[in-house]
């Protein structure tokens, strides 16, 4: 929990959800702890030539991941929200119209070598599509691991700072 945090008078502090504790952590040590997520979450790049949309659902998945030390499922949301920012972000740098599959979008920056190319190749920004596809249109919530979520949400960071450097 954040050393700042407001609890109110008589509130109880959040306890991490039990499926983190339980969970060989991201250095491969012990379950990671809530500062550390949030020291990953900051590390990801972010660009100041990135529009309000898609910077602010990168903003909005980097809380939710720091967050995800307390309810498990913001792992899979952060991860999903990072792609939406990266559709965003396409459409954004493409002029592409909202009905635009999120596939061809992909490709026609990949064509024009506005993404970085090893968040493609290396499978990352795939998965988190895939996994996106099946949250949008499936019917009951995805469960991420923090490995996976992190892996998803820096290839996002990557892709959407390749399309709007500084």
């Amino acid at each position: 929990m954040p050393a700042d945090a407001d609890l109110g008078d008589d509130a109880v502090p959040p306890s991490p959800d039990r499926r983190v504790l339980n969970f060989i952590g991201l250095d491969g040590r012990a379950h990671t702890g809530y500062r550390e997520l949030q020291r990953r979450s900051t590390a990801w790049p972010t660009t100041g030539s990135t529009p309000a949309g898609p910077a602010g659902l990168l903003a909005t998945c980097r809380d939710c991941f720091t967050q995800a030390y307390y309810a498990y499922a913001l792992f899979a949301v952060a991860g999903t929200w990072s792609i939406f920012a990266v559709e965003a972000g396409l459409r954004a740098k493409l002029g592409a119209d909202r009905r635009a599959p999120f596939r061809n979008l992909v490709k026609q920056a990949t064509a024009q070598g506005l993404l970085s190319e090893p968040a493609w190749q290396d499978g990352r920004l795939d998965t988190g599509r895939e996994l996106r596809n099946r949250a949008v249109h499936g019917d009951q919530q995805a469960v991420w691991t923090p490995p996976l979520s992190e892996r998803v949400i820096g290839a996002s960071h990557e892709a959407v700072a390749a399309l709007f450097p500084d």
